[in-house]
Order: C-alpha cells, then structure tokens, then sequence
C-alpha cells in the first residue's frame, strides 16, 4: 500500500490528466502483482522459497525498485523522448508504467504466493491459508494507508516516507527472524533518515525534471504537500508556481489578475460579499479586495500552497495581502458552501478546468444548485478558466461548453458567456443583472474609484465583444443532444480529456467514438461473451479445467465489483462532502476494515459452511448491493449524513472480502492443490479491467447508475455460470 500510493504521487507529479491517467497506472500496478503472484507458486516446493533470508531479500529488493521507479519517473522525459514543454500522451505512460512498475509490483506479488505457502505449514492456522495472508494483508493496508495519509506525507517527502517505512517492516522482520541482516538493513535506513542524503537527492531528481523540461528552467524551491508536488520554477525570467507539473499562476499575475477582478466585480451593481474558490495565488485575490467596500472571502485547499507562493513574491506583492478586507480560509470550496449558512453576492470559481473529478464537481449541476442556496437576491455565480474559443466552437470544445452550459441553464435563468481560449460564465437569476455593455462595466469601474497599473476601463471593450458572445450562445443553444454535467454522471472530466488529448496529439477519434457509443460499447463485449461462458460452463461442467477456469473468471469478477465498489465510493463521498483529503483516507480505511474482517471470519469458519451455497450467496449480494447503490447515494447525498455511506462502504467491503475464502477453497477442490497465487492474480487482474474502464471511462461517459448496473450484470452472469457447472463432484459441496 505504501509503494503503491508513493509511486501513484510520484507518476501524478510528471504525469498531467485524470482518473484514467490514474487507473492505467494502477492497471499495470496490478498486472504486474498478478504476475508475480502467479510465478511465487511456481517457486513453492524450492528449498530457497521458505528462507527467511530470501524473504529480506525480497523485502530489500522492493525498497530498492521501488526507489529505481521514483528516479525514472523523474527522468521520464528523456527516456521517451518528449519535446520540450509537450505533454506526455496516455500511450506514453501506459507503456512508460508498464516498464517501470515491472520489477517492484513482481517482488511484491512473489511475496503473498511464499507468505501463503508459510502459512499453509503454521498448525494454528484456521481455514485457507491463501485467505488468512489476504485478510492480515487487508488490514496492514488499511493501517498503513491511514497512517501515510494522516501523517507521513504531511511532514515528508515521498522518498523520504519510503525509507521510513522500509525501516519500519526490516525492523518487524529482524525482530521477528532474530535476523543481523535485517537490522543492518534497517540501519542503513535510520542513516538516510537522519542525514540530508535522501533531500539532496530529491531536489536533484526534481532539478533534473525541471531541466527535462527546458533548458532555461530553473528550479527555485519545492515541497511535496499532502496533494501532490509543488514546484516554484524561474522560465525565462517569469517566476512560476506548478502543481503536479501543471501551472498554477505566475507569481504575481497582475496583468492577469487585474483584468479578471474587474470584469467580475463591476458586473454586479454593489458586491458587499465575495466568495473567491480557488485560483487566487497569482493576486487575484488582493484585486478583489481593491474594492474596499467589498468583504473578500478566499478559499484555498492547500495552506502549503499559499505559504511557498507568498515566500516567493517580492515586498510590494507580498504587501498587498495583508488587507483588513480580505480573509483567507483554508478549505475545500463545497464543504465550506454545504457548512456555512452565509449568502454572497458574488461566488466566483477559479479552480481551473474541469480536468479530474476532483475539480468537475465545481462544474456540476448539483454545485450550481448549492451556490444558488448561498447567493442573495441577484447574486452572480462566475465559472472562470473554462476551455472555450470565441471564433470556432470544435466538436470537443462543444462538448465540454454545452455540458456546463445545459447544467446551468437548469438552475439559472440568466447566463452569460465571455468567450475567448478560457472563458468565464455568468449566471444569475436577475432578469438585467448581467451587462454586455462594455459602456456601462466602465462607468461603474470609475465611479467606484479603482486604478489599477495594468487595466484601464477602455479594456472593457476589449474583452466583451457582442458579436462572439451571440456567436457562442448560438452554437451553445443549438447543441441540445449533449448530456448535462451531474454529480453522478460527471461527464465533462471526459470530455476535458478528450480536448487536452486532441491538443497534445492532434488526434483522438477512438476517444470520440468512445464518446457517441456511450452503453452499447461497454455492454456488447458483455452481451457476446458472458452467454459463450454461461453455455461453456454447462456443456463442460464435468470437465476439472473448465471448473478450475470458472473458479478464477468468477474471482476476477469479485475483483471488477470491489475495485468497482471502491471507486464510486470514494466519488461519492469526494462529491458529496467536499474534498476532505483525510476523510477520503478513512473512507478506504473502512473498506478495508470490512474486507480483511469479513476475510477472517469466514475462513475461520470455511470448514462449516456449504460451499457452493456460500459463493451464489456472496454474489446475489454483490448484485444487489450494486443495483441498490445508486438510490442509496441519492439518499445519503439528500440526508448529508456521512455515517449511511460510511455503513455502506463497510458493508461493500465486507462481502467481497468474504468471497476470497470461499473462492480458494473452490478453487483447491476443483484444482486437487491450494492456490496460493493463482486465486488472488485472478482477483488482481479483475481489478486490473476496473482500474482501467471505471473512474476513467465508465464513470464520466455512463454515470454511476449504468456503471453499477453493468457490474450488477457481470456478477449476476458468474452466479449463473456458477448454477451451470453443476455438482459433478461430491467434493465441492
């Protein structure tokens, strides 16, 4: 758990996109621990496999490629040979993942078939072996993934809290093994702890990124944040600050700046409260509180953010904050909305683009609904950075447009759009409240008394131009068959993808198509292949392979739903309550907790139970479970209460760790030997397939319901295949 969530904050830093980005990463995460899984039971029965010096070694060997992995990442650049500047393409870091996950995500595979094997020889083990390691390692993911969340990448790099970790385990390991070795090794870890070592290393990595980069880059300061990697750069004398190696702001931004709080503060006639979310680093947030009769509220997610973005500006910058009418409240944009009872007259979102799931939720029709609630009487919501165009309107630029566009038309009766390559949306309930007219935006600026260095009220004219505003209104209007961007059915992250991916390679008609096909491309695979198995399964019952095959396709079935259940959980709660980072940390936690629970109490009561009752049991729970999950998140969503999701997080976890037992054992009395790897590689490889189509695909282009629907059929599918295969043996029951 701990490489794995290192190693993802190290390929999001290098790596821009979105939950597809993520799950083509962790597809080849678990591949590869599928993998070695599979290859750790070729090696049972060897006299080196048992070895408790074998095993450090294995341990050794993770730690290290695990830190090979973070250097080439770093140098990803170079080895793929991008251009300076130029993104890097999904095929790029598919097959960049691919090679760099290989070695660490083997040794950690290899580890659970020989842990299972040891486990098989313990006499006061109770029930599979297989299952017992699959259980205990549930709960160290869940320990370790609170306490990386809670703690270590808060105070710590990502090198850093590896080695802190690896000292960690070597430490059990020579603990418990008696073992010189393992203390040498953990020794060796204190001393790159407690010497500057492993932070000159980082900043030679991240010099070395940056300068892959560009060659006129200069890297003037970093920190990793509980968020991400956060970089102030010197490109070309403009001194910048990126996330994740996406730019943020300049530091300051007056040019820009200046022109966007004008433009946003005189469309309304008197705004006495301002909410800013986001997108105030560069000063915008100082601009806003210009206006001295105005009370600016400014919410920024990330405290580090602000605090290495302020020691990067000169005096005067730096001065401009401390103004009695600007607060700043470090918090996220929709759980402050949802907890604060308090009304604007102005709520302006400068997040950027609705570029992960993360971000879309400020683009949703469920966000314009709330905002609404906050808004006084003509208030104005202002959606700025939205990738548009104000002379041609592409198909990929359409989609994204329309789909905000649709939402907000749903709760707003006036909109209005100034376009240009990233534009700003208007909207607000008052019949006249928003002005076109560059005239009256202009008297307004000078009545109010606000001179600026780098904005004039002639500027007005500039920006808002009648003839592309009626031009992006028309096309806008005219586009009715797109879908509305939702909560749960949050379409415009795909949509953004879509757009950034014909922006970096000049094409992207698979993704297009994928687009249009919507259900049908996900349900004909289905429609073809579930109906051969299921005929299969029946004519070939008696047949030990065909029931050993089953065993493993309804496992990687399991492996669908929970990573499934996982996903759209953790969406769920990130939409619904806002993005409470370490909250989100509990909500896996507590998918754990009921997998490894549910694990261990079946297996310790496998030997009572009838089999093949048990598995169609856990299935049709699956099902349902999936089929119900959509009206129980319109409820939780409608109550505001995290404790019934909370509840349903552990009850989804809980019967899907509760089939693993059941699954081992089907699968050692239909194969007459344990599988130790082969069960949990088929599980893995399920969660493989899910990684890559769910958050990605099957999330933003068939919304929560359709794709619970579509896991509900699968399931249902295995538990048919299962009634097909018939008892031709007594053992099995």
């Amino acid at each position: 758990m701990v490489v794995q969530i290192i190693l993802l904050r190290e390929f999001m830093a290098v790596f821009y996109g979105n939950e597809l980005c993520i799950g083509l990463v962790l597809a080849s995460w678990l591949f590869w621990v599928a993998i070695g899984s599979w290859l750790g039971s070729a090696l049972l029965g060897r006299p080196f496999s048992s070895s408790p010096v074998f095993f450090l070694l294995l341990q050794i060997f993770t730690y290290l490629t695990a830190l090979a992995a973070i250097v080439m990442v770093k140098f990803v650049r170079p080895i793929l040979h991008v251009p300076y500047a130029e993104f890097i393409s999904l095929s790029e870091l598919a097959s960049f993942a691919f090679i760099a996950l290989a070695l660490p995500c083997l040794l950690i595979g290899l580890q659970f078939a020989l842990l299972a094997s040891l486990a098989a020889k313990d006499s006061l083990a109770k029930g599979d072996p297989s299952a017992t390691v699959y259980a205990y390692e549930s709960l160290g993911s869940m320990v370790s993934g609170l306490i990386l969340t809670l703690a270590v990448i808060r105070w710590f790099s990502n090198i850093t809290g590896l080695v802190l970790f690896a000292a960690l385990i070597l430490a059990v390991f020579a603990w418990v093994e008696r073992s010189k070795i393992g203390w040498g090794a953990m020794a060796i870890c204190l001393l790159l702890l407690v010497t500057p070592l492993s932070r000159y290393v980082e900043s030679r990595l991240m010099n070395n990124y940056w300068q892959s980069m560009g060659t006129e880059i200069t890297l003037l300061d970093w920190r990793h944040s509980r968020l991400g990697e956060l970089a102030v750069v010197d490109w070309g004398g403009e001194r910048n600050l990126y996330a994740n190696g996406i730019k943020v702001t300049s530091l300051p931004d007056p040019i820009g700046s200046q022109a966007l709080a004008s433009l946003l503060m005189n469309q309304h006639p008197s705004p006495g409260s301002v909410l800013l979310i986001g997108g105030g680093l560069g000063g915008l947030a100082p601009e806003l509180a210009r206006y001295e009769d105005s009370e600016i509220t400014y919410l920024e997610l990330e405290a580090s953010a602000f605090r290495l973005a302020l020691a990067h500006l000169d005096s005067t910058s730096a001065t401009k904050w401390q103004i009695p009418n600007l607060h700043i409240v470090h918090a996220d944009g929709r759980f402050y909305l949802r907890q604060q009872s308090r009304k604007y007259d102005l709520i302006i979102v400068n997040i950027g683009r609705p570029a992960s799931a993360a971000s879309n939720r400020f683009y949703t029709r469920e966000f314009f609904q709330l905002a609404k609630k906050r808004l006084r009487e003509n208030g104005i919501l202002a959606l700025c950075q939205v990738p548009s165009s104000a002379e041609y309107m592409s198909r990929e630029l359409l989609r994204l447009n329309s789909a905000i566009y649709q939402a907000l038309k749903k709760e707003f009766t006036n909109i209005l759009i100034l376009p240009a390559d990233e534009a700003i949306f208007l909207a607000t309930d008052g019949p006249d409240q928003l002005q076109s007219n560059p005239a009256v935006l202009a008297q307004r600026y000078q009545e109010r008394g606000i001179q600026c260095d780098y904005f004039f009220p002639q500027m007005f004219s500039q920006f808002i131009l009648p003839d592309r505003i009626q031009y992006v209104r028309q096309v806008l209007e005219r586009e009715t068959s797109q879908r509305i961007n939702q909560d749960f059915y949050p379409i415009s992250y795909f949509a953004d993808l879509v757009l950034w991916h014909k922006l970096v390679r000049g094409s992207n008609a698979f993704l297009s198509r994928l687009s249009e096909a919507g259900v049908s491309f996900f349900l004909m695979p289905l429609a073809v292949l579930a109906p051969l198995w299921l005929v299969s399964a029946f004519l070939f019952r008696h047949a030990r392979r065909t029931r050993t095959a089953s065993v493993l396709l309804i496992t990687a079935v399991i492996g669908f739903a929970g990573l499934a259940f996982n996903v759209l959980l953790i969406l769920a709660y990130q939409t619904i309550f806002g993005y409470i980072y370490e909250q989100i940390g509990l909500a896996l936690a507590a998918f754990m907790l009921g997998l490894a629970v549910a694990s261990l109490v079946v297996n310790r009561f496998l030997p009572k139970l009838p089999l093949r009752l048990c598995l169609l049991a856990i299935l049709l729970f699956v099902t349902v479970t999936a089929l119900a999950m959509p009206a129980m998140l319109v409820y939780v969503s409608n109550s505001s209460s995290p404790l019934a999701l909370f509840l349903l997080i552990v009850w989804s976890g809980a019967i899907l760790g509760a089939a693993f037992p059941l699954l081992c054992q089907a699968y050692s009395e239909a194969h007459n030997q344990k599988g130790f790897g082969s069960v949990y590689a088929a599980d893995l490889l399920g969660g493989m397939l899910g990684s890559i189509l769910l958050s990605g695909l099957m999330v933003p282009l068939l919304g929560f319901a359709n794709t619970l629907a579509l896991t509900a059929l699968l399931t249902l599918a295995a538990a048919f295949g299962l009634i097909l295969l018939g008892n031709p043996h007594k053992s099995i029951d």
